[in-house]
């Protein structure tokens, strides 16, 4: 929700991956078997009617996942090129 705030009103560059996209709150009832019923509750709507449930926010600066680079943060690094 901070991430679309941000985004959605020019406060932030986002960077990174693609968030979840899971913002709908709900509450579970198991049903037997191992099974659990999910009831949303509420759903997340930005102040210009966005809705993320599924998709997530999209960073400006898109750094994917670099097995190479273990013990380094790539987003971190990336966004402090991208201030300078």
């Amino acid at each position: 929700m901070v991430a679309a705030f941000a985004a959605e009103n020019k406060l932030a560059m986002i960077v990174g991956t693609e968030t979840a996209g899971r913002l709908i709150p709900g509450s579970g009832t198991k049903v037997g078997e191992g099974y659990m019923l999910i009831m949303p509750r509420a759903q997340y709507i930005t102040w210009q009617g966005c809705r993320f449930e599924g998709k997530g926010i999209e960073p400006e600066l898109a750094i994917g996942f670099d097995p190479g680079k273990i013990g380094t943060d790539s987003t971190l690094e990336a966004a402090r090129s991208a201030l300078k």
